[in-house]
């Protein structure tokens, strides 16, 4: 079975395992990447991937780098938030289907305003 914080930690901030492989890249690397960066090594727009990285920062997984253009560093503003990444990474090279499964079973999170009645 898998870890309750694992399974809490992708319901809350991961919405794809393209966001996912996004969250770690950042976290194997040491220096600031922009979105041009970073959208090269997963094949999507840069515009989704800017956006993916502002909601991280938003979440405090990240930190942005003001310049032109704006960059991103890994920087969990908890302890909490650290480990919780370190133990789905872990946890996604040693059982990588399970939390690619996990991923895709979490509802589409939309805001209430979104919603039409």
């Amino acid at each position: 079975m898998m870890d309750m914080n694992i399974n809490l930690f992708l319901r809350r901030y991961v919405r794809s395992v393209w966001q996912l492989e996004l969250l770690l890249l950042l976290k194997k690397n040491e220096a600031a990447k922009t979105a041009s960066e970073l959208c090269r090594g997963l094949y999507m727009s840069e515009t989704v991937v800017a956006a993916a990285l502002e909601n991280f920062v938003n979440d405090g997984l990240l930190r942005a780098v003001e310049g032109e253009p704006r960059s991103y560093i890994y920087a969990p503003i908890s302890g909490k938030l650290r480990q919780a990444l370190n133990d789905t990474e872990n946890a996604y090279f040693t059982r990588k289907t399970a939390i690619i499964n996990m991923i895709f079973a979490t509802p589409i999170r939309t805001d209430v305003s979104d919603r039409q009645n």
